[in-house]
């Protein structure tokens, strides 16, 4: 009978059995193919960032799952998941832009949209805030 070992998959996170003679090649480290052409086991792997369409940069947080960047860096910040319903702003509208400082955690969606609302204010050279005579 062959000698088998118990791995864990690099791609997945699965436990799976391979023969101890593969692991002593150096092979065994993903349970199937797939896995192994994903993730680190990939010639284009990237460190498990990825830029979309739209602008916006995720990370790999655990196999399988992407987070969009800028919600990581403010629940770093924060010390604990973002509150329900809270949106994070980016400050200079530049969505790849996730320095601490670019960043604003809005409580919900309406205060996010007066951020922008006043940024498209100040853009077209208008006051933020008018002074009103009573």
């Amino acid at each position: 009978m062959r000698a088998m070992c118990e791995r864990t998959c690099k791609g997945c996170g699965r436990t799976f059995t391979v023969r101890e003679a593969e692991v002593k090649r150096g092979n065994g480290r993903f349970c199937s193919k797939r896995c192994r052409l994903t993730g680190e086991g990939n010639p284009s792997w990237k460190g498990g960032v990825s830029h979309s369409s739209d602008g916006y940069v995720s990370i790999r947080t655990e196999p399988g799952r992407h987070v969009r960047e800028h919600v990581v860096v403010a629940e770093r910040a924060l010390g604990h998941r973002l509150p329900l319903g809270a949106e994070v702003h980016h400050f200079n509208e530049n969505r790849s832009d996730n320095r601490n400082r670019n960043l604003v955690i809005c409580q919900d969606v309406a205060y996010h949209r007066l951020l922008h609302m006043l940024r498209r204010r100040q853009l077209a050279g208008k006051p933020i805030f008018q002074e009103t005579s009573c």
